[in-house]
């Protein structure tokens, strides 16, 4: 392959190791299209008008930022061996898309975009969008979508939604997950509260998988500080196995163990090697086969669903 091509300061186009990043020189290059095919390595950012990825092999080690859209395919949608990988934030102002059949695209850090559609995707991060439809992905952040969530067959820790709809396969880390107006349950969703991420705890997975279904969506009423609500509060609903577990002091610390997990693996890129804990440069590779070992397992399994009595359950919680 040939290396890079720059045309005319309109198109940027990146096959092989590329030193620093790709940033405009002048104005006219602010609004500069950038292609990133099989075997780019971009050791740097990438500031662009719009950017198109065909993969696999193709890495970027800093931020993204697209004025306009971002899409990733297979090249030639037909070869998917191999990874994409963006080592920091993602943000593309309008859309972001990758097409079914792509390789694993892994998002080291947060998303932003208006309009999301993902499939094959790892997120290490957080995603913020307006409207976001998520298959065959696992998101370790949480998902906040202004209007509307579409998940299926799919893995995230909580969303926050105005609506939300959700298909066969999908699992939540935490206990919850919330929408303003609705939440459309076409199947039942796994939740994985008690599955540790902590490598060196993970053989203990086995543990109770909760199934929710329509009658653990409750309807909150929480008070409202806009001014434009007359009446000073709303209603909310919230897919919760809180009223099955009740409170459990060791859950909350379990979650918390989770959670700050998950913001060491955000924020690796930034952390000195002294703050940088230990297990994170071994655990990445087996997390992640780990995780879609649960998402691609069996749905139905009667494992799924813990087996025992509430009292039980509580005990166990607090011995």
């Amino acid at each position: 392959m040939n290396a890079d091509s720059i045309q005319d300061s309109t198109r940027y186009v990146v096959n092989t190791l590329h030193r620093g990043g790709i940033l405009p020189g002048n104005r006219m290059e602010m609004g500069r299209d950038v292609y990133l095919d099989s075997g780019a390595d971009v050791r740097g950012g990438v500031w662009c008008s719009s950017l198109a990825v065909s993969g696999p092999n193709v890495n970027v080690t800093d931020a993204v930022y697209c004025l306009k859209s971002a899409r990733i395919e297979a090249e030639d949608a037909v070869e998917t061996d191999g990874e994409v990988t963006f080592g920091s934030c993602f943000t593309s102002s309008e859309s972001l898309v990758i097409r079914e059949g792509s390789p694993v695209v892994r998002f080291m850090s947060d998303i932003y975009t208006s309009q999301l559609n993902i499939s094959n995707a790892f997120v290490y991060g957080n995603v913020f969008a307006d409207r976001a439809v998520i298959r065959d992905s696992i998101v370790l952040g949480c998902v906040f979508s202004q209007s509307n969530l579409d998940i299926e067959r799919s893995l995230v820790s909580t969303f926050s939604t105005d609506r939300a709809k959700i298909g066969e396969g999908t699992s939540l880390l935490f206990p919850y997950a919330v929408a303003n107006k609705d939440i459309d349950l076409q199947a039942p969703v796994r939740v994985l509260t008690f599955y540790s991420l902590n490598g060196s705890e993970r053989e203990q997975a086995g543990g109770e998988l909760v199934l929710l279904d329509e009658d653990d969506i409750i309807a909150v009423t929480v008070e409202d500080d806009e001014e434009e609500n007359q009446e000073g509060e709303r209603r909310i609903y919230c897919l919760s196995m809180m009223e099955r577990i009740l409170d459990s002091e060791q859950l909350v610390e379990h979650l918390k163990l989770n959670k700050k997990f998950i913001e060491c693996l955000s924020l690796q890129g930034n952390l000195t090697a002294n703050a940088r804990p230990r297990y994170l440069e071994t655990t990445l590779q087996s997390l992640e086969s780990a995780l879609w070992d649960v998402l691609r397992g069996d749905q139905t399994s009667s494992e799924q669903r813990a087996n025992v009595s509430i009292r039980e359950l509580m005990a166990r919680l607090s011995s």
